[in-house]
């Protein structure tokens, strides 16, 4: 194994990692706003129901 080989299998995991962090980050924002969504339509139809 030469370094070369080694820093090479070395950027690919860490290409790796950060691809996964960066999925599971959008992921959560996603999530997260979908939520604030639906928590805001029902706050919303709360509201309307009781008018």
């Amino acid at each position: 194994m030469d370094p070369a080989t080694i820093s090479l299998e070395l950027q690919q995991v860490f290409v790796l990692v950060y691809g996964a962090l960066i999925f599971w980050a959008l992921t959560f924002v996603v999530a997260g706003s979908i939520a604030l969504a639906i928590i805001q339509a029902a706050k919303e139809f709360m509201r309307l129901r009781n008018l």
